[in-house]
């Protein structure tokens, strides 16, 4: 395990997984990779977005609550949706 204490970086190796975790306190920013699947969870608290990205499968999501707005492209089939709760 890898501590960076003043990026808030921490990088941890379970067996077959390479896990990632970014804190970044001051932002309210948190991201975490699991290497090996490609997947990625992104947090960002101040702006109140969310993202997850499955590498794998081209599949993307951010929900960005302030604008209430929810998008999905999974690059595969080609597909994007978009939502928005105001409209």
């Amino acid at each position: 395990m890898v501590h960076w204490g003043e990026l808030g970086l921490i990088l941890v190796h379970l067996g077959e997984f390479w896990v990632i975790l970014v804190h970044w306190v001051e932002l309210g920013f948190i991201m975490v990779h699991l290497g090996e699947l490609g997947v990625t969870l992104v947090h960002w608290g101040e702006l109140g977005v969310k993202m997850v990205s499955l590498g794998e499968l081209g599949v993307i999501m951010v929900h960005w609550r302030e604008l209430g707005v929810i998008m999905v492209h999974c690059s595969e089939l080609g597909v994007i949706m978009v939502h928005r709760d105001e409209l």
